[in-house]
């Protein structure tokens, strides 16, 4: 391949051409996304909510592992595993509110875990559930593979959500649900263990 010809070409015309691959790309990805949604409900044994609009993708819903859980990948851009109870604690990738009422801040004594999880609150009772639990493993999969996408992770007393990112047109990919669904299902044992 003669690379001469490349050399010619004017910067803004190499730029254009990037973005141009990039919107193609996560429109192609969007698409995918609109015709396995369906099946990865059924493989998860959950139900599939078709969208609204014909550019969206729906959501899939239910229990899984005896959590709710929801996969919205069109207005929220969102996987959410909700509590039973309403556990006291507030953990979150980013700097939050402040203390609330009845808990105390958390330190997890690991230096990693600290710095990703920004926020940290909880309750005695709480605080000592979670020094029971390796929270570094927990983190991994919103730590490596998808550390770009996750924009945040929320830890409170509604549940474990987290918000992701993949640009537009809005999507989650099939293969990030498969790997952080069960890991938002991890984090909601360790707070609430199975009886």
């Amino acid at each position: 391949m003669d690379l001469s010809a490349l050399k010619a070409l004017p910067l803004g015309l190499i730029m254009f051409g990037v973005m141009a691959w990039g919107v193609i790309r996560r429109r192609a990805r969007q698409r995918t996304a609109q015709a396995d949604y369906p099946n990865l409900a059924a493989k998860l044994g959950l139900a599939f909510r078709p969208p609204a609009h014909p550019k969206q993708i729906g959501q899939i819903y239910g229990t899984l592992r005896g959590f709710s859980v929801l996969v919205d990948p069109d207005d929220q851009r969102k996987l959410i595993v909700r509590f039973r109870a309403a556990p006291k604690l507030d953990l979150r990738s980013y700097d939050g509110p402040l203390c609330p009422k009845g808990m105390a801040y958390y330190s997890s004594g690991e230096r990693a875990v600290d710095n990703y999880l920004k926020t940290r609150y909880a309750s005695r009772e709480m605080a000592l559930r979670l020094d029971g639990t390796d929270m570094l493993q927990l983190l991994q999969p919103f730590r490596e593979r998808y550390r770009h996408d996750v924009k945040q992770l929320n830890i409170t007393e509604h549940g474990v959500t987290c918000v992701l990112d993949f640009g537009n047109p809005p999507h989650i990919p099939v293969a990030a649900v498969e790997r952080l669904l069960p890991a938002l299902i991890d984090w909601a044992e360790a707070v609430e263990p199975p009886k």
